[in-house]
C-alpha cells in the first residue's frame, strides 16, 4: 500500500493563516495531492496558486525519511528547493518566506505588458525619402526649444505634480540631447521610446497617452516633416 504524507486539516489551517497574514487572497489557492519526489507511490500535498505555475509542494523523501519543500517563486530563483527539513514547523517557516515572495510577484506591474499597451498609440511612420542623416545644428536647436516648451505644456495640460513634471522634463531633456547626436530615423525611434516611458511613468490611461502624443506632434509643428502625416 502506497504511503502518504499529505497534510492534516489542522496543518492546512496553519498555512491558511500564513497566507492571510501575508495579505493574499486565500480563495485563489487550491490543494492537490501529488507524487513525492522519491515516493515509491507515496503522495504529498501541494498548494497551487491559480493555475499552478506558482506553488508550494510539501514534499517528502520516503527513502531517507525527511521533508523537502519546493516552491515558486523562490527568493532568488524561479523555483527553489530545500532538502532535509526536520519538521513541519520548520517547513511553515519556508511557507512564510514563499508567501512574501508570492505577494511581491503578484503585486509587481507587468512592465513589458505596459509597453505593448502603448506601442500602438506612440507610432510614427517615417517618410520614404527620409534617410538616417544627421539633423542640422540649426534644426536641432529649434527642436530643442520646442521640446522645452512642451515640458511646460504637458505639465499644465495633465496638472502634474512637481515630481511628475520633473520626470517629463528629464525625459524630454534626454530627447533634446539626442536630437543633436542622432540621425533622423534614430531620433524618431528614440521619440517613441521616450514617450512610452513617460506614459508608463505617469500611469496614463490610453486616452491620456493619445493626448500626450498629440501634444508632441503639435509642438513639433513643421519639424514633423520627419514623419508622414
Amino acid at each position: 500500500m502506497a504511503k502518504s504524507q499529505t497534510l492534516l486539516k489542522t496543518q492546512r489551517n496553519e498555512v491558511f493563516k500564513i497566507l492571510q497574514d501575508a495579505g493574499l487572497e486565500v480563495a485563489d489557492f487550491s490543494w492537490v495531492d501529488v507524487l513525492a519526489i522519491r515516493s515509491k507511490g507515496g503522495t504529498v500535498s501541494c498548494l497551487n496558486y491559480k493555475e499552478g505555475r506558482l506553488h508550494f509542494k510539501f514534499d517528502y523523501d520516503f527513502l531517507q525519511d525527511f521533508w523537502i519543500c519546493e516552491f515558486s517563486p523562490g527568493e532568488e530563483v524561479p523555483v527553489e528547493k530545500v532538502r532535509k527539513i526536520d519538521s513541519l514547523e520548520d517547513m511553515f517557516g519556508y511557507v512564510c518566506m514563499w508567501a512574501e515572495s508570492l505577494k511581491e510577484e503578484i503585486d509587481a506591474p507587468d512592465l513589458w505588458g505596459e509597453i505593448q499597451k502603448y506601442q500602438p498609440i506612440f507610432s510614427l511612420a517615417p517618410r520614404e525619402q527620409i534617410v538616417n542623416e544627421p539633423i542640422p545644428a540649426y534644426e536641432a536647436e529649434e527642436i530643442s526649444k520646442a521640446l522645452n516648451k512642451l515640458t511646460a505644456k504637458v505639465t499644465k495640460h495633465f496638472q502634474l505634480s512637481q515630481e511628475q513634471g520633473e520626470l517629463v522634463r528629464f525625459k524630454l531633456d534626454y530627447l533634446s540631447d539626442a536630437v543633436k547626436r542622432q540621425g533622423r530615423l534614430d531620433w524618431v525611434h528614440t521619440c517613441i521610446g521616450v514617450f512610452i516611458t513617460i506614459a508608463m511613468g505617469l500611469a496614463m490611461a490610453p486616452e491620456q497617452a493619445k493626448e500626450l502624443w498629440t501634444l508632441f506632434k503639435e509642438a513639433m509643428g513643421h519639424f514633423v516633416h520627419l514623419v508622414a502625416p
